[in-house]
Order: structure tokens, then C-alpha cells, then sequence
């Protein structure tokens, strides 16, 4: 991971244990010809947690992006992400 993921994932540690799960439900499944998502809305669209997706920024799987201090999550690298999981 480039020192400059790995930054940016250090930075969102704080931003993922503060969110709470029922701020997470709230959340309205975004369209799907959106192509970008807020962290909140990649954790709808993959049915995961934040603590999971943050695990995915941080353990490099996951490529996010940002604009100041907003995370944004681009639809194809979510897709790409799920693709790679592992089957069950």
C-alpha cells in the first residue's frame, strides 16, 4: 500500500468507530447509475459494516478516494472489491 493510502486509511479510523449503525440503516440505497458512493452508501450497496469496509481500505482491497475531508467510494472499485471476495 503507497504510503499515501495508507495515510488516507489512517485518517478515516476515527470517521468509521464514530458512525452508528442506526445512521447506517438510514441510509437510502443509492441508484444504480450513481458512480460514486459516500462511505455510508458502499456499506448499503455491499451489505457490510463500516468496520468492514474500513478493513477493506485498509488492508489495501478497497480503493477510495477523496475531496477534503469527504470519502468517496467509486462504484466500479466496490464492485471489484466484492468480485474478489472469496466464495462461500
Amino acid at each position: 500500500m503507497s504510503s499515501s493510502n495508507f495515510a488516507a486509511a489512517n485518517d478515516i479510523v476515527e470517521e468509521f468507530r464514530d458512525t452508528d449503525i442506526e445512521a447506517l440503516r438510514d441510509v437510502p440505497l443509492p441508484p444504480k447509475e450513481k458512480e460514486t458512493l459516500t462511505r455510508l452508501e458502499a456499506c448499503r450497496v455491499a451489505s457490510i459494516g463500516t468496520t468492514a469496509l474500513y478493513k477493506a481500505v485498509k488492508g489495501g482491497t478497497l480503493k477510495i478516494k477523496r475531496n477534503g475531508t469527504k470519502i468517496i467510494v467509486k462504484r466500479s472499485a466496490l464492485n471489484d472489491y466484492l468480485h474478489n471476495l472469496p466464495d462461500g
